[in-house]
């Protein structure tokens, strides 16, 4: 994580990686099929700007912190099983509920959200 750009990328292969996983830099690009306000979200966001979700199951990840992602971070901390926050991350979330602004979403975002280019 937190590789966001050619110099970032060029250090580590300096180092031997063989490769990288370039994520959250590439949701905002316009060739990516997300919502322009998701992607205006990562750019005004900085890397503090985040929750730490699933910590508790064993699986963590890292997503924009919003109203959804507080209540999922505040549900594991009272003792909620995947079952009991599945359907405030649920991808089809934003399908069921179109009219739902898609910031309200937990939209995976790392280290580089808001880090210009």
């Amino acid at each position: 994580g937190g590789i966001g750009d050619g110099r970032a990328m060029a250090a580590v292969m300096t180092l031997g990686a063989q490769g990288i996983n370039m994520g959250t830099r590439f949701m905002c690009t316009v060739e990516a099929p997300i919502h322009d306000k998701v992607k205006q979200a990562l750019m005004n966001a900085s890397e503090r700007d985040t929750n730490l979700i699933f910590r508790t199951m064993r699986n963590t990840s890292r997503v924009l912190k919003n109203a959804v992602s507080d209540q999922v971070v505040a549900m594991e901390k009272s003792g909620a099983k995947f079952e009991e926050v599945r359907h405030l991350v649920a991808g089809a979330r934003g399908a069921v509920r179109p009219s739902l602004d898609p910031v309200q979403l937990a939209a995976l975002a790392g280290y580089t959200a808001g880090r210009p280019s």
